[in-house]
C-alpha cells in the first residue's frame, strides 16, 4: 500500500507542475508575449553626456576653448566609441586663460571700486 501513495503522491506533484506551466504560457500569451522592455539609453541620450555636452559649450562660448577643441569634443561625445585621450595634457585644458577684450573705448572711466583695488590702494 505504501508504493501505490508514492505513486499518487509523484503524479500529483507532476500535474501540479504541469498546471503550473500551463498558467505562466498563458498569462504570457495573454500580455504579448514580451516583458516590459526598459527603453534604450544611447551614448548620447544619457544625462552625463548632456551634463558634458552643455560644459562644453559653456566653455567654448566663454572662449575658454578653441573652436577645433570645441568641434572634436562634440564629436567624442556624440560618437558610439569610447573617447580617446586629448591632444592636450587635462592639467593644460583645465589652465586655459580667458581671451583678451580690447581696450576700453576713450572716455570710459573706471570704476573707482575697481580701480582702488581689493585692498583699497591704488
Amino acid at each position: 500500500m505504501g508504493s501505490t501513495s508514492a505513486w499518487i503522491l509523484l503524479w500529483s506533484l507532476l500535474g501540479l507542475a504541469l498546471a503550473m506551466t500551463a498558467g505562466v504560457l498563458a498569462v504570457r500569451a495573454l500580455r504579448g508575449g514580451k516583458r516590459a522592455a526598459q527603453p534604450q539609453v544611447g551614448p548620447g541620450d544619457s544625462a552625463a553626456v548632456k551634463e558634458a555636452q552643455d560644459a562644453l559649450r559653456l566653455r567654448y562660448a566663454s572662449g575658454a576653448i578653441s573652436r577645433e577643441d570645441y568641434l572634436q569634443g562634440k564629436v567624442e561625445l556624440e560618437s558610439d566609441l569610447p573617447a580617446y585621450a586629448p591632444s592636450r595634457p587635462r592639467w593644460q585644458l583645465a589652465a586655459v586663460s580667458p581671451p583678451s577684450c580690447p581696450p576700453p573705448a576713450s572716455g570710459y572711466r573706471r570704476p573707482r571700486s575697481a580701480a582702488l583695488g581689493a585692498a583699497g590702494q591704488r
